[in-house]
């Protein structure tokens, strides 16, 4: 039976370093936050998730796959867990595994792909791709984990403290591709990502 990956793709923050919503910004010719959706298609995931918050009306006339919805975080103001919260509880009860990813990590199908194939052959609980000792982003969770992502916290150092608890059931992914760290805050990181990976 084919994996059936649902990802989580966070959109609610404010965008106040960049000054202007990261979810539109120009990537490849189409707002970002159409890249991330389609790309998460194309590499194999079934179904995606986008959570929203400040600008969520502007954001979601962008939203426009048939294996895409999005949800409101009325919350995210308290922070990025309040997020994943919201779009974990929204996973489809026939997941297999759970991607977590941010609207300003723009990440390549080829990437997204290479993970699930790798989450899927190693049987791991978590996969989080890699370079060295050093980790990036998307992570992979088996969907057996759903109730202990819904238990994380932002007092409890979130994601971090889930996957410390699973630190002998983590596969690490070999990535060659920069693209996993990439992570677009500011203005001036988006002019150099833009020139370097768009």
């Amino acid at each position: 039976m084919a994996n059936f990956v649902s990802a989580i793709l966070l959109s609610a923050g404010k965008s106040t370093r960049m000054g202007s919503p990261k979810a539109l910004l120009d990537w490849q010719g189409i707002p970002l936050i159409q890249y991330q959706i389609q790309n998460l298609i194309d590499g194999g995931v079934s179904q995606v998730i986008v959570v929203l918050g400040h600008n969520s009306k502007e954001i979601s006339k962008f939203i426009c796959s048939s294996k895409a919805k999005f949800l409101i975080n009325d919350e995210y103001q308290e922070g990025k867990v309040t997020s994943i919260l919201k779009g974990v509880s929204a996973v489809s009860g026939i997941s297999s595994d759970i991607m977590i990813l941010s609207v300003d990590q723009p990440r390549d199908h080829k990437i997204i792909n290479h993970l699930i194939r790798s989450h899927s052959d190693s049987k791991s609980l978590i996969s989080v791709p890699s370079n060295g000792f050093k980790s990036g982003h998307p992570i992979i969770f088996s969907y057996k984990l759903k109730s202990k992502l819904m238990e994380i916290s932002e007092s409890k150092k979130g994601l971090k403290a889930l996957m410390n608890e699973h630190r002998n059931s983590l596969n690490f992914v070999n990535f060659q591709n920069e693209m996993i760290f990439l992570d677009i805050n500011t203005s001036e990181e988006y002019l150099f990502s833009k020139k370097k990976f768009s």
